[in-house]
């Protein structure tokens, strides 16, 4: 035979438990609202993938995980928002808003800010060269042509797939401030990157 059990709950976050022959059954719902923390890693480097955090801990059990997480920039750097976590350095922005499910009610959205760093280049075997006097402090440099068995200079670091390139520059130095009198002097290199992918890094300068 069949039964029904009708009418209208007074607390729905009651539960209340009854055995039949075939096994236990129970009347209402006992969700709660999660307390959550996005997961952050100790940092994030450019990888030319997109990265950020994407999970969350709660002591609550089990961890909700009917998540949905949205990524845009702050600052000067400009993306989304996004469903998509961001690829390029800059400052970011994470908002998880968890929805409702069988074991928990919707909570607030929760906003967790994070950056993506540069990844580091370092300019192997640039040439300097000897100047006559010009009254300027500016230095001048050799850039060595790769050929069997010499790699010449070159970008070390550089993700495959990126484009980045260098403009060299510098100027001679006495320990104090630029110099452009006659003598042997250190030179302090200045030069910058270029291409489609260089704002994703920084140049560690050559010492020469």
């Amino acid at each position: 035979s069949t039964s029904s059990i009708s009418g209208t709950p007074t607390n729905t976050s009651a539960t209340t438990t009854g055995v039949t022959g075939f096994g236990d059954f129970a009347i209402g719902e006992n969700k709660i609202t999660p307390t959550v923390v996005v997961n952050l890693a100790p940092s994030y480097t450019y990888i030319s993938d997109p990265q950020g955090p994407n999970s969350l801990s709660s002591p609550s059990s089990p961890v909700p995980t009917d998540v949905t997480y949205s990524y845009e920039g702050t600052g000067a750097t400009v993306y989304g928002p996004s469903a998509t976590r961001p690829e390029n350095a800059g400052t970011y922005q994470v908002t998880a808003t968890l929805n409702e499910d069988a074991n928990y009610y919707a909570a607030a959205p929760v906003t967790e800010n994070f950056t993506i760093l540069q990844k580091e280049l370092t300019l192997i075997d640039l040439g300097t060269n000897d100047k006559v006097y010009d009254a300027t402090t500016a230095a001048s440099f050799t850039i060595v042509p790769a050929g069997p068995g010499v790699p010449g200079t070159r970008l070390a670091g550089i993700i495959p797939g990126d484009t980045v390139g260098y403009t060299p520059a510098g100027y001679f130095f006495d320990g104090a401030a630029p110099v452009s009198n006659v003598g042997t002097w250190t030179i302090i290199s200045t030069t910058t990157l270029n291409g489609a992918e260089s704002a994703n890094y920084f140049l560690t300068q050559p010492i020469f």
